[in-house]
C-alpha cells in the first residue's frame, strides 16, 4: 500500500505538471496538485506503519549490542 499510494501521488503531480505545462485555465492543475498532496500524505502514513508498527528496517536493541565493535576493533590504527 506504501508503494502505491506514493506511485499514484507521482502520477498524479506528473499530470498536474502536464496541465500546467499546456496552459490549462482553471482550477483543474491546482486540485490535481491537492489530490497528489493527499495521497502522498497517505502514503507517509503507511510508511510510518511500516517503520514505528511494524519495525521495518529497523535494527532490534539486543542485535544492535552484539553488533558493535569490540574493543580490538574500535583501536585507531
Amino acid at each position: 500500500m506504501h508503494l502505491v499510494a506514493n506511485l499514484v501521488a507521482v502520477v498524479i503531480f506528473a499530470a498536474s505538471f502536464w496541465l500546467r505545462w499546456v496552459d490549462t485555465v482553471g482550477f483543474l492543475p491546482t486540485a490535481f496538485s491537492i489530490f497528489g498532496l493527499v495521497a502522498l500524505g497517505i502514503g507517509g502514513w503507511f510508511g510510518g506503519e511500516l517503520v514505528f508498527v511494524h519495525n521495518m528496517g529497523v535494527t532490534p536493541p539486543r542485535e544492535a549490542l552484539r553488533s558493535k565493535p569490540s574493543r580490538s576493533e574500535r583501536r585507531i590504527a
